[in-house]
């Protein structure tokens, strides 16, 4: 009774008793394995294997492997359960001594070896896959070290292209998995993205053309349906980053055709744009224009209404339409006032009740019995959280990848929803960790300072992102009429009125950052934002932010900023040099 072995023994017993057996049959192995499955998947606890099981089982299953595949008819459902078993066992840490050998990676590797035939023999790839990524995980360096004798990049590629179009994802997202890993394998990523043999296609054509199919906004709408194809384009995306981290590597965009980049890019635009009003900056343009239209016409009207005062000739504007405009600009002013109104918190006096005095008379109680008051629990700060998968994750692997140089022909479009959506990210990001934001927002500040250093629409767009109204320089602005930020920008808490996170204070606040690279990466953004002008920084910033890059560059009125600073250490040398003498004159 295989339920009582379980119960006495282990799990793993029948199976030890098939692999030692000299003689036992195809069919006993598939009787024990089918009874190993059953009683594992129902009881997952059960699941734990000794190091001497593993020694035992292990080297079996893989000879049991080997002849199956050199069969004119191997039996692909035993083929199956098999590699299922390995790929069980790889779960656990302990006992893996016997898996990381040659003819354990060459069994393995004979799955990949011919394209399969059939939904059997494609299973079995998907298992080999697994059992690859387990491996991995498990001991890289073994495995990069196997992997550099055993492996065939070629299988990978066609194994991908397979696998996808006979629409298995999950076998995808393996097979993804493994060429991740073999892309740090600097010979095995040589010959994918240069293959030898020609009539096998580059793995960045591959790997970028699944992408583009993957990437349609209705296949990774932030809906829990498309958490597999995120999934899937997040791994895809990892895997081309892991390729361009070598400069040694030709770069992505010098392996593909120009269709393929323009629908690559079209394909970011559409994911990054997703949640994106159709024109995110229309209002405010169309307010501007507004009000702009609207003092041109009242200028002209008082200008000939004066002409009129003195010559007596008739108005050249229609007064109907300088009515229907101060009409409309009253209109405007009330309706911002009701805003502001209702925006704004409304203080209700609170009345106190009985129990409010009963609780003051003791504390004050305790106040002159000398007794300390316990203060009230510090309310838990909300944090922000990206689920693992998410759309936000999947845009936010986008902005990894537009940081390599190797895809630089391949830059979204600066279109105000791109840039939008970009801002969406930064906004998200900041506020995860508002108080060290650095590993958090420095692609994304990155990839937005190459687009913006490139693009006037892109620094047009991103300005009024988190600047908002302040982005347009009021008329009669001058450089030493502000020196501070405005009063709503406060840095010290970086919230707003409401008591939210504060996006642009955030990032004020940072412009001072001990940690150099957040601190460069955040005021290169702002600068290059205010067109490089050291007047319109000062005035988003504040003269105190503004200094040290403007020092930094050498701009004029900042060229010996630098030099006059004083040293701290110098400071203190001589501070300790007067209280010896201070102290030396006292004795």
């Amino acid at each position: 009774n295989f339920s009582g072995f379980v119960e006495k023994s282990g799990i793993m017993e029948a199976l030890v008793r098939v692999a030692k057996a000299e003689s036992a049959s195809a069919d006993d192995w598939k009787k024990a394995l089918g009874e190993f499955f059953d009683i594992f998947s129902t009881n997952l606890a059960k699941g734990k294997f000794t190091v001497f099981e593993k020694d035992t089982v292990i080297p079996a299953v893989v000879k049991k492997l080997s002849e199956q595949q050199r069969h004119a008819n191997p039996d692909w459902d035993f083929i199956i359960s098999l590699l299922t078993n390995l790929k069980m066992m790889t779960r656990e840490l302990t006992g893996l001594g016997s898996l990381f050998r040659d003819e354990t990676l060459s069994a393995v590797m004979g799955a990949l070896e011919h394209a399969p035939e059939s939904k059997e023999a494609l299973k079995a790839t998907e298992q080999a896959y697994a059992v690859i990524v387990n491996m991995f995980i498990v001991n890289r360096l073994k495995m990069n070290e196997l992997m550099g004798k055993k492996a065939v990049p070629s299988y990978f590629v066609r194994n991908l292209i397979h696998h996808r179009s006979q629409g298995r994802n999950q076998a995808r997202y393996f097979v993804t998995r493994v060429i991740f890993y073999v892309a740090l394998i600097k010979p095995l990523a040589q010959e994918m993205i240069s293959p030898k043999d020609r009539s096998v296609k580059s793995i960045f054509e591959v790997l970028v053309s699944q992408l583009c199919e993957l990437l349609r906004p209705e296949l990774v709408s932030d809906d829990p349906e498309n958490d597999r194809t995120r999934m899937s384009a997040i791994e895809i995306i990892r895997t081309l980053f892991n390729f361009s981290y070598d400069s040694d590597n030709p770069e992505i965009q010098d392996k593909i055709s120009s269709e393929l980049q323009d629908r690559f890019r079209e394909r970011m635009e559409s994911v990054l744009a997703i949640g994106v009003q159709e024109d995110p900056f229309g209002d405010i343009a169309a307010e501007a224009e507004f009000e702009k239209e609207a003092a041109e016409i009242l200028a002209i009207a008082d200008q000939e209404a004066s002409n009129n005062e003195d010559n007596e000739l008739e108005l050249v504007v229609d007064k109907t339409l300088v009515h229907e405009v101060k009409g409309e600009l009253e209109k405007v002013k009330l309706a911002e006032k009701k805003a502001e109104a209702a925006a704004a918190p409304k203080e209700e006096e609170k009345k106190l009740t009985e129990k409010d005095k009963e609780e003051w008379d003791k504390a004050l109680t305790r106040v002159e019995a000398g007794k300390t008051i316990k203060s009230a629990p510090a309310k838990p700060v909300k944090t922000v959280e990206a689920k693992n998968g998410s759309l936000h994750c999947l845009k936010c692997q986008i902005v990894n990848l537009l940081i390599m140089s190797g895809v630089s022909k391949m830059m979204p479009r600066a279109t105000p929803q791109v840039m939008e959506g970009l801002g969406q990210i930064l906004d998200f990001q900041a506020k995860i960790n508002p108080r060290a934001p650095n590993e958090y927002v420095l692609p994304i500040l990155s990839v937005l300072l190459k687009r913006c250093k490139t693009s006037a629409d892109a620094r047009a767009h991103m300005k009024r992102f988190i600047f908002g109204s302040d982005a347009t320089r009021p008329t009669g602005y001058t450089s030493t009429k502000n020196m501070e930020p405005p009063p709503y920008v406060n840095i010290k808490t970086m919230k707003d009125e409401a008591g939210n996170w504060d996006l642009r204070s955030i990032l004020t606040k940072h412009i001072c950052s001990f940690n150099m690279g957040l601190k460069k990466c955040i005021s290169e953004l702002i600068f290059v934002l205010c067109g490089e002008n050291s007047s319109e920084y000062i005035r988003l910033c504040g003269f105190g932010s503004a200094a040290g890059l403007l020092a930094d560059k050498g701009l004029p009125g900042f060229e010996k900023m630098s030099e006059q600073a004083y040293s701290l250490d110098e400071m203190v040398a001589r501070q300790k040099a007067a209280e010896k003498a201070k102290a030396k004159a006292q004795k």
